[in-house]
């Protein structure tokens, strides 16, 4: 990204380097930055990461190059409607998942064009085997289950997991839809701030 006059390079193919970014720009003292995607596309999980800070302006395309001026301020398109949220839960043993947001598909294809911004902050105690759910269900029959297995996290620290999967990819209304963290082991993972979001905003895109 450029900071005034100054360039700093951060691959950001990931929503941990996100925080980076954040301190990065706030030592040069300054609450904007231009973001620049040279070649592939920021990804939707890190876009959703960004507008969780910022907001958008003036977006300029020069071949394959793409920029865009970032303000500090939370994207309101981006942080949409909250559809679920959950403080905090330890997952181990007799109790190895979290309360799911479930909901008729039909539900959230009448919002329209947009987005699920799964979020969550997740801090380890020992080796969980933990990763995020997202079911899809006809009646009492699975019609798909997908799993996205969450990164480390020692307990000093959480870390921050962003998922995104377009409307697009919901295309049954008479489905359900599940969404939860299971954790597969006797360690121990704490989930704080576990979120399902809905966004009007395409985020494959600026």
């Amino acid at each position: 990204f450029l900071q005034g006059r100054r360039a700093t390079i951060i691959r950001a193919d990931d929503p941990l380097r996100v925080d980076e970014v954040v301190r990065a720009a706030s030592a040069q003292g300054t609450g904007a930055l231009r973001w620049v995607d040279i070649g592939l596309p920021t990804a939707p999980t890190v876009r959703a990461a960004l507008l969780d800070r910022y907001r958008p302006g003036a977006v300029e395309r020069i071949g394959d190059a793409c920029s865009v001026e970032l303000l500090l301020g939370a994207d309101a398109a981006s942080a949409g409607e909250e559809l679920f949220a959950q403080h905090e839960q330890a997952l181990a043993g007799a109790l190895p998942y979290t309360a799911a947001y479930r909901a008729p598909v039909r539900d959230l294809l009448a919002k329209g064009r947009g987005a699920l911004v799964i979020s969550l902050d997740h801090q380890s105690i020992g080796r969980p085997n933990a990763y995020v759910v997202i079911e899809r269900k006809r009646g009492n029959i699975t019609t798909d289950y997908e799993t996205i297995p969450l990164g480390p996290a020692t307990a000093g620290g959480p870390r921050r997991t962003y998922i995104v999967r377009n409307a697009r990819e919901l295309r049954h209304p008479e489905e359900e839809l599940g969404i939860y963290v299971w954790n597969d082991s006797s360690d121990t993972l704490v989930v704080k701030d576990f979120r399902v979001r809905w966004t009007v905003r395409d985020l494959s895109k600026w």
